[in-house]
């Protein structure tokens, strides 16, 4: 059987058509036959800012507590990257399993800035949440920024260090990364870098803008420099850290959802608030979510398309009166009508409501209501999403999470950025998130809950008609015969 094994990948292909063909004419259940599909992308999982460090002043240690990162996934990537006053490196970081090991490239201090440096760990225990300790090699300065990121290599595969670099740039509002010497299809992560950046999609393409400020260009096969918009003329000290995978380079599915526009407002409407918007393009998704403490929801909308407003139990449309009056509701046209400007939103009430607008294209197909649910979680520093059964094969999601006194971040939705709020609608209060290009099964992301309090959250996914995006092929075949 070994021979069979080792012969080419054409006899192999024969073999296992035969043995479907034999099984489909008999009824017969095979003995054990299976196809191992190629490796098809990377997973963006977090970029946690573990908060309570920087509020402690000048240290030189910090361990991670509770409600500071999501809990950890199996084979993942862990990237710890700090940022100081002081030009200070981390000399040794502890905890978590696995081993840890100094970024070769990623300390740069700015002398008009910050020091920065990373450690990473390509072997940690899933399931970790706390007790990672981070020692400089001295006192921290006025604060002791720590993020940690996250990331999964393709199915069936392992994660490889590949390239590292950092570079302090000065007086620039546009500002330019640094280049890696990539050799693989990889995921490269860029923190923060100690200013605020301008927009939801800051980092040039293909980088994301994650939701943390950071950026990540996932299954990239280039290493050029990014450039990021901050708010205001800045000195950033900028690291990136690229990981390929076992699988070396390969093909990934070709995204089939863009995001062409954002806004967040925080506006009072009496009940009617007209929210400005870039004019819409044609045949676009539009969804509209609404945050407020007074238990007020949505009730109509016009502008840009025929909007459709959820109502009753298990939808967007939900309220925790026993914290509150916190309400979430929300809105969403399925194919937009081109040069929209305005969007006007009558709630049941008169009240100071945070809003996020999103306008979605698709490559193909036209946009229909997949999914929607919406539930109450009990006290807890990570409560979970929304868990959403999808229909179709390759859905855009919306999770959205109501924790009083703020999320201090969320898992597996990396968007969209809020210049200063982060991902926040309604400052300290109510939490927005998007994943693109998620299916056939949902990630059920989980916030990160500092305050330890019931948390309500809502999740909705829309998918695509009459365009289906059918899986890669895989590549690489293998059958096992017994």
């Amino acid at each position: 059987m070994r021979s069979i094994l080792n012969r080419s990948l054409t006899i192999l292909l024969i073999l296992f058509g035969s043995i479907s063909l034999a099984n489909a004419r008999t009824g017969a259940t095979p003995q054990a036959a299976s196809i191992i599909p190629a490796p098809s992308t990377w997973t963006w999982v977090q970029d946690s800012p573990v908060i309570f460090c920087g509020q402690y002043g000048s240290i030189s240690s910090c361990t991670i507590q509770a409600a500071q990162i999501a809990p950890t996934q199996p084979g993942s990537v862990w990237v710890i990257q700090v940022m100081t006053p002081n030009n200070v490196t981390i000399t040794s970081v502890t905890g978590g399993g696995g081993t840890w090991v100094k970024c070769p490239n990623c300390h740069v201090f700015n002398s008009s800035g910050f020091s920065v440096d990373a450690w990473y760990n390509l072997t940690g225990n899933a399931g970790t949440v706390t007790g990672i300790t981070i020692n400089l090699s001295g006192t921290s300065g006025a604060f002791f920024n720590i993020n940690f990121f996250e990331a999964l290599p393709p199915p069936g595969t392992t994660a490889v260090y590949d390239d590292s670099g950092s570079v302090a740039r000065a007086a620039c509002t546009t500002c330019t990364g640094v280049n890696l010497n990539i050799t693989g299809t990889d995921i490269i992560f860029y923190n923060p870098g100690g200013a605020s950046q301008a927009t939801w999609n800051s980092w040039s393409s293909p980088y994301v803008t994650d939701t943390n400020g950071g950026a990540f260009s996932l299954n990239a096969t280039s290493g050029t420099a990014p450039t990021v918009l901050f708010d205001a003329v800045s000195n950033p000290s900028l690291l990136a850290i690229a990981f390929k995978s076992t699988a070396g380079v390969f093909t990934p599915p070709t995204p089939q959802y863009s995001i062409v526009n954002f806004k967040q407002y925080t506006q009072t409407c009496n009940p009617t608030c007209n929210l400005s918007f870039p004019a819409t393009g044609s045949g676009h998704l539009l969804y509209l979510e609404a945050a407020d403490l007074n238990n007020d929801h949505i009730v109509s909308a016009s502008g840009g398309g025929s909007w459709v407003i959820p109502t009753g139990a298990n939808t967007c449309q939900i309220s925790y009166v026993q914290a509150g009056n916190n309400a979430f509701s929300c809105g969403y046209v399925l194919s937009s009508v081109a040069g929209a400007t305005n969007i006007s939103v009558t709630l049941n009430g008169n009240s100071s409501t945070g809003f996020g607008i999103w306008e979605i294209a698709t490559t193909s197909g036209t946009f229909a209501f997949d999914t929607q649910g919406s539930h109450v979680n009990a006290a807890s520093f990570a409560p979970s999403g929304q868990a959403l059964t999808l229909n179709g094969a390759n859905d855009v999601i919306f999770q959205m999470g109501f924790v009083p006194g703020g999320a201090s971040a969320v898992s597996y939705y990396p968007q969209t950025y809020i210049d200063h709020n982060a991902t926040y609608i309604l400052f300290n209060e109510a939490s927005e998130s998007l994943l693109l290009d998620s299916g056939p099964v949902a990630h059920v992301p989980v916030w990160l809950n500092p305050q330890n309090n019931a948390t309500p959250v809502t999740g909705v996914a829309f998918m695509t008609a009459g365009g289906p995006t059918p899986p890669n092929p895989p590549t690489g075949l293998t059958a096992i015969v017994h």
